[in-house]
């Protein structure tokens, strides 16, 4: 069903308040319209709002409000030493979408809040501040050496995929 579309004399009050901090379902339960109204009077004024919104700082970087959830998240389950979860499990655990999660890890990892060893369910999260870190990490690689089928299990070089003794290249080993 289509609302009807919100008063001229409403307008300006809802531009007003747009450049606040407040949702857009606060704006709109004040004026008496939906949230996505105050969206569509937005975008037809040519708004646009700040996001994220920055609420808190950690260790002094600005923190989305995801992020810093996901952020405390990950360091209780550091502090319990818990293997680190996927993002699907993340996600069911906090009720977002694991993509949501993902993006969140990635935004506190370029903040250089956390590092992330490894990757999906082989991977380990250190909390950078207090060095404390999930259990786990990435497995032993497994990777054929010579034409002898002799393989070598554990790091490779990420360039070569040689054992560290035997890379002539020296780009991926660290």
């Amino acid at each position: 069903m289509a609302r009807p579309p919100v008063p001229q004399h409403k307008i300006a009050a809802i531009v007003r308040d747009f450049e606040g901090e407040e949702t857009l379902e606060e704006i709109g339960a004040r004026h008496g319209v939906s949230a996505r109204q105050v969206y569509n009077v937005a975008r037809s004024q040519g708004l646009r709002r700040r996001d994220p919104v920055v609420t808190e700082r950690v260790d002094g970087r600005d923190v989305s409000p995801l992020e810093l959830a996901v952020y405390e998240h990950l360091s209780a389950m550091a502090r319990r030493g818990e293997v680190m979860p996927t993002n699907v499990t993340i996600g069911e655990q906090m009720g977002h979408h694991p993509n949501s999660i993902g993006h969140a890890m990635r935004g506190i990892g370029m903040k250089g809040l956390i590092r992330v060893d490894g990757t999906g369910a082989h991977r380990r999260v250190t909390i950078l501040a207090t060095g404390e870190a999930t259990a786990g990490g990435p497995p032993p690689v497994e990777t054929r050496v010579d034409a002898g089928a002799q393989t070598y299990r554990g790091t490779s070089c990420t360039w070569c995929g040689a054992r560290p003794d035997a890379c002539e290249c020296g780009q991926g080993i660290s």
